[in-house]
């Protein structure tokens, strides 16, 4: 393992950005600031993000850090070292995935590997080629380890990008939207490669994805037209600028006297906001169930409302006000429902990935080679994604339960849901089989048959709710 020089002295910053500013055509009338005084701070060994849309300044930033353009104003410091003074230096240990592949048509995976770890010196031969083989492995890509760059396809050349800026020791890693134009697949993999080399190293990465922010960053930045707008963890980001929750509360009866009702939700309603002033009804058409926006902070005090007090008073006060049972959800949940239907897609499409690697990978021959016939390869096969199917459909159910739906937990239906379940799975894993074979990408065939099943599913759905409609209408 390679170290940089003075690594004891080194600083638990990796990146500070101190009032940094850089203008394009400076004193022309066509003048633009690209980043406009930014000044952050980036820690080793974690995970940062630069969130923004397009245009914001990410990719301008990462510029300056990697030295293609220079500061207009202030200055940046690569654990403790002036990029405008000692640039050579801190390219040492510098890895770099830009935002637009840079490959070489001719060159193969692995001598892409060997060359971008040689370059920057600071490892032997030997380690090199240990560091290459460990790479391959982990991004999935030792199969293809003898393919030149050109008959890649686009993911795999954004794979092998994002693993060269790993290799040969790079202390400081920079990724510029490394998951741009990957399927599925291979932004799993890149995450995983990214969480398990975050450690002694200071990865800064670029997104304009929320997701993608929300499961890697340790820190996320947030910038807008060239200016910081916020900056922290996810979480605390999302508590000080979260939308808040809404509550809902289920009459005892769905079909309450018309002189009573008015008082039962002003009464409820004043209790709430002894503890969230600022609670406001966000539905209620007279029927059975009341929806109140609860806001998650106080913007006066800066402080969040104790919810934990708020959900002691209605365990307390509710039935005295003719309010049954109550529900607390985050503003942006979906039902319960389409959830089920993506989550269950996801299983019998995952199971080809495998079935299709086998067949391009010529493993299926060796099988056959070893005595393994077709009968008792599928029968094995169909057994072991069963199983799976089984394992999804236990949690799920045991999340169903946990929700407690009356929907879905009731006598007659909670059979009739975990059999559907079961009988999905069982049904759509044989026909992935078949559709496997007009696949020649295990990647491609994932997203195409989970797309598949999920159109099929919500189609379903919506032909029988207009169906019961047209029903209803003529009856």
């Amino acid at each position: 393992a390679c170290k940089c020089p003075g690594q004891s002295l080194m600083p638990a910053t990796g990146i500070a950005i101190k009032d940094l500013s850089v203008t394009y055509n400076p004193g022309k009338p066509t003048e633009r600031f690209a980043v406009s005084h930014l000044s952050l701070d980036f820690e080793e060994g974690h995970i940062n993000t630069l969130l923004g849309q397009n245009g914001a300044g990410k990719t301008t930033t990462i510029k300056v850090l990697t030295g293609q353009c220079s500061p207009t104003s202030g200055d940046v410091f690569i654990y403790g070292r002036s990029i405008t003074d000692q640039r050579a230096e801190f390219r040492k240990y510098l890895g770099y995935c830009p935002q637009y592949n840079t490959l070489y048509a001719k060159m193969t995976v692995k001598e892409h590997l060997i060359f971008f770890g040689n370059l920057k010196g600071l490892m032997s031969a030997e380690e090199v080629e240990e560091d290459v083989e460990k790479m391959l492995k982990q991004m999935n890509l030792a199969h293809m380890r003898d393919e030149q760059a050109c008959r890649l396809s686009g993911g795999l050349q954004r794979r092998l990008c994002v693993a060269f800026s790993f290799i040969g020791g790079s202390k400081l890693v920079i990724l510029d939207e490394p998951t741009s134009s990957v399927d599925p697949m291979a932004r799993r993999n890149i995450w995983d490669l990214i969480l398990k080399h975050k450690h002694d190293r200071t990865i800064l990465l670029t997104t304009h994805h929320m997701d993608e922010a929300d499961v890697l960053s340790d820190k996320v930045a947030i910038i807008h037209k060239g200016c910081l707008l916020c900056d922290g963890s996810p979480l605390v980001l999302k508590s000080k600028f979260g939308c808040g929750y809404q509550l809902s509360l289920t009459r005892s009866s769905s079909e309450p006297a018309a002189d009573n009702d008015i008082t039962d939700l002003q009464g409820i309603l004043k209790v709430i906001r002894s503890v969230v002033p600022l609670a406001q009804v966000a539905n209620d058409h007279g029927g059975g169930e009341v929806v109140i926006s609860l806001p998650q902070r106080d913007p006066t005090e800066n402080t969040v409302y104790p919810f934990s007090e708020l959900i002691s008073v209605l365990d307390e006060r509710m039935l005295e006000f003719g309010f049954g049972t109550y529900g607390v959800s985050h503003v942006a949940e979906v039902g319960i429902a389409i959830v089920i239907l993506m989550g269950l897609s996801f299983i019998p499409s995952r199971v080809v990935v495998y079935v299709v690697n086998e067949r391009v990978r010529d493993e299926k021959q060796v099988q056959r080679i070893s005595g393994i016939g077709p009968l008792l390869y599928w029968t094995t096969t169909f057994i072991w994604d069963m199983g799976l199917v089984l394992a999804a459909v236990i949690l799920s159910c045991l999340i169903i339960v946990a929700f407690g739906l009356p929907v879905y937990v009731s006598k007659l239906n909670f059979p009739a849901v975990a059999l559907l379940m079961v009988l999905f799975g069982w049904g759509a894993t044989p026909l992935m089989y078949c559709l496997s074979r007009l696949f020649e990408e295990a990647s491609i065939s994932f997203v195409v048959l989970y797309c598949v099943n999920l159109f099929v599913g919500l189609n379903i759905a919506i032909i029988i709710l207009v169906l019961n409609v047209v029903q209803f209408s003529f009856v």
